[in-house]
């Protein structure tokens, strides 16, 4: 019994340090501190509403650099929605739906309203909630918004108006270029001046209205004017010359050969030859055009080569010809066709 008692011994007491090691090396693992974020402060859950001298904004990120990025982006989405709010959709200078145009406008407010970039903000209030987690409030001067873009709107005029002025002895073809450039800034110039209106309801925008109106005006009265001719001789130039006349009435530009300031004469010539290419008979044809002012001076021109299967005859080259050229101008403008820079 002895023996028994003594193994029975030893078994106990390598069972009781296994456990004691277990025990320690469970109470050797290091404990994980949770800390619960800090609520969110009074002022971000209760921010100051916009009023006629202060826009705020909130944001939560991982710095207060990333938080005070998205309180711009919310203090401009609040914009947005004020100025959604006042506008106000003047529909007598536009044609079509005013519900259509009322959405577009929409539309393009929010486009320039986030492109706007906050440089006259402040930082009110920074809280950490975390490690990795701020929130701030900041604020912008309202009167700041009005009158950086009231002036960006002012400056732009102002190089409309003075490059006008510069081109005012140009052959008509660069003052047009210019007044088109005045005319493609229109949309957006009345989108701005939506959101000044929307900033400040009483914002006087008359001499700005006026200014884009006299450039509008400039620009329609130089369209009604600027008219094309088109002349060649022999028949080949005939299926060119309607191809040509197509792509410029589809343009929107006048026909007619009534001399004058506006007029611009364009003369078109073609040039063919046949030759042999593996048995095969082969038109290359060479379309040429220049572009003449009423002072007979070169401003603009362009030529044209089309190398084409001629087994059928060079009058049906021609008119396949024809048929490419109309392609070219669907694809590269009756402009680019004619090597004219506007």
């Amino acid at each position: 019994m002895r023996p028994f008692k003594r193994v029975s011994f030893l078994a106990a007491l390598l069972l009781a340090t296994l456990l004691a090691g277990l025990s320690g090396c469970a109470s050797s693992k290091p404990t994980v501190a949770i800390v619960e974020e800090k609520p969110l402060p009074h002022w971000y859950l209760n921010p100051p509403a916009n009023d006629h001298q202060w826009l705020y904004g909130t944001g939560v990120g991982r710095s207060v650099a990333h938080a005070r990025s998205e309180a711009l982006e919310q203090l401009l989405s609040q914009l947005s929605i004020s100025v959604h709010a006042s506008l106000s959709v003047q529909t007598q200078s536009r044609q079509g739906d005013q519900v259509g145009y009322s959405q577009q406008m929409a539309h393009e407010v929010r486009t320039e309203i986030a492109q706007i970039r906050v440089g006259n903000h402040q930082l009110l209030e920074a809280k950490e909630l975390a490690s990795d987690r701020f929130a701030v409030l900041i604020r912008s001067d309202r009167q700041g918004f009005i009158d950086a873009l009231s002036r960006d709107l002012h400056e732009k005029l102002d190089r409309l108006h003075a490059d006008r002025s510069r081109l005012e002895r140009s052959h008509i073809l660069k003052r047009y270029g210019q007044l088109r450039e005045a005319h493609e800034a229109h949309d957006q110039m009345v989108v701005t001046l939506t959101i000044l209106r929307g900033l400040d309801p009483a914002y006087d925008a008359r001499s700005i209205e006026a200014s884009i109106g006299e450039l509008l005006d400039a620009y329609a009265a130089l369209r009604e004017s600027l008219r094309f001719s088109l002349n060649g001789e022999g028949v080949h130039t005939q299926s060119m010359i309607a191809a040509l006349r197509s792509g410029l009435s589809e343009a929107g530009y006048t026909l007619s050969d009534r001399t004058g300031e506006g007029r611009l004469h364009t003369r078109v010539e073609v040039q063919s030859a046949l030759s042999q290419a593996r048995g095969l008979q082969i038109a290359d044809i060479i379309l040429t055009l220049e572009v003449q002012d009423v002072h007979q001076q070169t401003i603009g021109g362009n030529r044209h080569t089309f190398r084409l299967g001629a087994e059928r005859g060079l009058d049906r080259a021609i008119e396949s010809a024809a048929s490419q050229l109309e392609r070219t101008i669907e694809r590269e403008g009756i402009l680019a066709v004619l090597g004219l820079e506007i």
